[in-house]
């Protein structure tokens, strides 16, 4: 016997690929796209899992038929298993006391790490920070080298989308996603 892995063949791209062609989405279209992310994150939380590594490269999108598009959330490779009965308690499935994610869009209390537990608001920081991305086309936390972006993470408020002049955030929207990306 041969141990293997079977893995859905998924035709498209990822979300990073798509940014690379188009700078940013338009606010119906970016809602529409995390909507969905949102409902994958919803059922990985609901059982226990924290994905960790949010990012557009991590996300698949693929165009149907139809016109629409679907986005399926990929890589769990560094996830951690929460406990559903003590929120907040985690199961490490990786090294302890590593720092694990891409800088970018890491959560303050990952760049923490022993001083913050990890939760689902874990992946929602990240979550806001590849919406704010969707909606400016740029990243709302950034330096010139990791360190100081994860840095920038723990003390720097991003500016609001009125203030780099995206036009159609609405003041709620823009709540939301202050909310989100919170320390």
């Amino acid at each position: 016997e041969v141990p293997y892995i079977a893995m859905e063949y998924l035709i498209g791209d990822d979300m990073r690929t798509m940014l690379y062609h188009r700078e940013r989405l338009p606010e119906r279209e970016a809602a529409y796209l995390v909507s969905q992310i949102v409902k994958a994150l919803v059922n990985a939380h609901e059982n226990g899992i924290v994905h960790r590594d949010l990012k557009p490269a991590n996300i698949h999108v693929r165009q149907m038929s139809g016109g629409d598009v679907h986005c399926k959330v990929l890589d769990f490779g560094i996830a951690k298993a929460v406990s559903v009965k003590a929120p907040g308690v985690i199961k490490s499935l990786t090294a302890s006391g590593t720092v694990l994610g891409s800088p970018a869009y890491m959560a303050p209390e990952q760049i923490r790490r022993a001083h913050a537990p990890l939760g689902p608001y874990t992946d929602v920081y990240a979550l806001g920070v590849m919406t704010y991305r969707l909606l400016s086309g740029v990243l709302p936390i950034r330096g010139a080298t990791p360190i100081e972006v994860a840095m920038a993470h723990l003390t720097t408020a991003p500016p609001r989308l009125g203030a780099l002049g995206v036009s159609g955030a609405t003041p709620e929207l823009e709540d939301v996603l202050m909310a989100a990306l919170s320390k």
